[in-house]
């Protein structure tokens, strides 16, 4: 009993990237695809296709932003004071990494990222070659709870 992990951090990955990324290329598509619309406007065929375009890459996004936030639902990082565990989407698949074994461990945010403090984890452990964790809500503070532990290990 006395070995029982402790839980130190959890959560599920970041919908911030989601939801900007998905509803950026809907609406970017859907408004070159009116924009063409509007320029055919003499040949009904073709404007009637690149507006069916429109409304459907529309649908797409919004189709994909609800498939990502179920995969979201369906995820989870884990550290505890012995491992970093990850469980990811509709497969579950899920990779462990023992905290002592953890050699190096680096935070990158893309730009979005640094405005919605999420990005990914990069670590380096033996038998790996490195494990990318992505759309980690607050890195840093994973990044520095990870370093704690290992040195108390």
């Amino acid at each position: 009993m006395g070995n029982q992990p402790r839980i130190i951090l959890q959560d599920k990955p970041s919908a911030a990237e989601i939801f900007v990324y998905w509803t950026l290329v809907g609406l970017l598509l859907a408004i070159t695809f009116f924009v063409i619309a509007l320029f055919l406007n003499s040949i009904a065929l073709f404007r009637n296709l690149f507006l069916v375009a429109a409304f459907g890459s529309l649908f797409l996004s919004a189709l994909r932003i609800i498939i990502d936030l179920i995969e979201r639902e369906l995820s989870l990082y884990t550290l505890t004071d012995q491992v970093l565990t990850t469980r990811r989407g509709f497969t579950q698949r899920i990779n462990t990494i023992p905290v002592e074994h953890i050699q190096q461990i680096l935070v990158r945010k893309p730009i979005v990222g640094q405005l919605m403090n999420y990005g990914s984890l990069i670590i380096k452990a033996p038998g790996f070659s490195f494990v990318k964790i992505d759309r980690v809500p607050n890195p840093e503070k994973w990044q520095e709870a990870i370093l704690e532990l290992r040195h108390i290990h």
